[in-house]
């Protein structure tokens, strides 16, 4: 397992929280409860590389990009005007590893620290911080900067549903590879698992003199991937993005958005295959029979409720049993 445990300090709206992590770990709990800031804590520990054709930059802007505004301030409590410094820790087999972003008037610096404890680094003076090494200096008003494309501690996807179009964009940049690796006849295989028709391979066709990509039917018949229901769309794009990229950590927001109960079900065996790959996944959800399912199929899968109050992020670990009680007696571990 890559991260046993993640600590964050003035990160985005947590003063201070910490989260124990598991093979397959499913978020629950209301809006603005942290779910996303965790996904976005952990998306820090690929560094700022490229994942599937736009770097970690890019897709922590396009989540919150506001018009034509993509800076990062954001990551820092308070936009860096309540908390100068924030700290995002990794923990696992005893060792940690941190990024500390630090608030200057202009800029954000971002460092990579090793074995110095997540409250020690917000009490370190600037001058011993700059000993160590520095993997980005972002504008911190209008955004783009410096980036060193530094592994943080392992390679790392993120599928949201407005991410989707980067990984098609990347799929059609590498499709000879993917057609190669026999990625796409896979990925076409498994969605027919949850259609009405049988896909023999996924392909990057022009349409029109445009790219596009399409399902293919064994009577020659292309279905554009962008005509599929949003649900098995998405489940293709992530397919073919992680089976290429083969990231060491998969993150997923809202796991059940367009998921009819069989994509869903579909979804839960492939998150189960992951794990016993010997990767990490983390989910949030606003469904709790989403996270039933998953539990239902993942055997170390944990639930984990959180919650913000004034800043703190609270952890409740909800055993199986308990969710099925909660449910029984009408109780809403979302809210």
């Amino acid at each position: 397992m890559v991260v046993e445990r993640l600590v964050l300090r003035n990160f985005r709206g947590v003063v201070r929280g910490e989260l124990e992590l598991a093979p397959l770990t499913i978020l629950v709990g209301p809006n603005n409860s942290g779910k996303t800031t965790v996904l976005e804590a952990l998306l820090l520990a690929h560094g700022f590389r490229d994942i599937g054709g736009v770097t970690v930059y890019g897709l922590l802007s396009e989540v919150h990009r506001t018009l034509e505004s993509d800076a990062l301030d954001h990551l820092v409590y308070g936009h860096g005007a309540r908390a100068r410094r924030a700290v995002v820790s990794f923990e696992r087999e005893g060792v940690i590893r941190s990024v500390v972003i630090e608030v200057l008037r202009d800029g954000l610096n971002f460092y990579v620290v090793d074995e110095v404890s997540a409250d020690n680094l917000l009490s370190l003076s600037s001058e011993k911080l700059q000993k160590f090494q520095r993997i980005a200096r972002v504008d911190r008003f209008t955004g783009g900067g410096e980036f060193i494309p530094v592994k943080v501690l392992a390679d790392v996807v993120m599928i949201r549903g407005d991410l989707l179009r980067h990984y098609q964009r990347y799929a059609y940049n590498v499709w000879t590879d993917l057609t190669n690796r026999g990625i796409t006849v896979s990925a076409a295989r498994w969605i027919s698992k949850v259609t009405r028709d049988d896909y023999l391979d996924v392909l990057a066709e022009p349409m029109g003199g445009r790219a596009t990509l399409f399902l293919y039917k064994p009577d020659g018949v292309r279905i554009r991937l962008g005509d599929l229901g949003d649900g098995m769309q998405t489940l293709v794009m992530a397919r073919l993005t992680v089976d290429y990229l083969d990231p060491e950590i998969v993150l997923w927001d809202d796991v059940e958005a367009h998921m009819n109960p069989r994509t869903m079900q579909l979804l839960a065996l492939w998150l189960a295959d992951l794990v016993d790959s010997g990767k990490q996944v983390v989910v949030t959800t606003h469904s709790l029979e989403a996270a039933e399912m998953i539990v239902d199929v993942v055997e170390y899968a944990r639930l984990v409720k959180l919650a913000l109050v004034k800043g703190e992020m609270r952890t409740q670990r909800i055993p199986p049993e308990e969710l099925d009680k909660l449910k029984e007696s009408g109780v809403d571990v979302r809210v």
